[in-house]
């Protein structure tokens, strides 16, 4: 499922850069910046039975399902990828922030009152960093050779 997410992520922002929009914008945002909160270090600190006994309904927490029910979403981990989707939403949620994949870009997300800025530039708004570019590969190879 995450090399499928991966892809499905890279054509959004391909489709996006084609089109000279930012993300947001090509999914119809509905705000300019997004709450965000940071959690860096947070719940990696906690026992194993507060991590089980947190109540997340992922299965239940789809977008139109989530608004339906008035249910507020925080799409959690990477706010570099869901800031986006975050802006489309009906209702506001909240993205998390993670100073982990920071690393990855040139660009750097600010971070004001507890909000973030939705990138302008056209796709994720989003360059990887020479250092992550290294640890690419341009050609994979798949199955057997003849």
């Amino acid at each position: 499922m995450q090399a499928i997410a991966a892809v499905d992520i890279a054509l959004w922002d391909l489709k996006a850069r084609r089109a000279g929009l930012s993300l947001a914008k090509l999914l119809s945002s509905h705000r300019d910046s997004v709450r965000c909160y940071n959690t860096s270090g947070g719940f990696l600190h906690a026992p194993l039975e507060e991590v089980l006994d947190t109540p997340v309904a992922t299965g239940e927490m789809l977008t139109s399902v989530a608004e339906h029910h008035r249910v507020q979403l925080a799409p959690h981990f990477a706010m570099e990828i869901h800031l986006h989707l975050a802006a489309a939403y009906g209702s506001e949620p909240w993205v998390e922030h993670f100073e982990w994949l920071e690393p990855l870009f040139d660009e750097r997300l600010e971070i004001s009152d507890g909000r973030t800025p939705v990138p302008s530039r056209p796709g994720l708004g989003l360059t990887l960093s020479e250092r992550a570019a290294k640890w690419t590969v341009d050609r994979a190879v798949i199955g057997q050779r003849a």
